[in-house]
């Protein structure tokens, strides 16, 4: 199954939110990055799109983030998977 994470954080946080991205980053077991993790330009927000087996495996993947980030996970789907249902 696909997720959009959408993720955002205070602009006091930025400086830690990028540091611990840099340096302590690392994918968690059971999620696979379809898209690559990107940044909107001056709104303190990312995104990317994960493919997982649940979505627990999205919160587990996102919980060491939740003292500096929100998170809003939802499912999606192709188009053409869209169109069939």
């Amino acid at each position: 199954m696909r997720f959009l994470v959408v993720w955002g954080w205070d602009p006091a946080n930025a400086r830690e939110v990028s540091r611990r991205f840099a340096e302590e980053f690392n994918p968690s077991e059971g999620v696979r990055f379809i898209y690559p993790i990107s940044t909107l330009i001056g709104a303190n927000r990312g995104f990317t799109v994960i493919e997982a087996e649940r979505e627990a495996d999205i919160h587990r993947a996102v919980r060491d983030w939740l003292d500096l980030c929100t998170f809003d996970i939802y499912p999606i789907m192709k188009s053409e998977e869209a169109v069939k249902a």
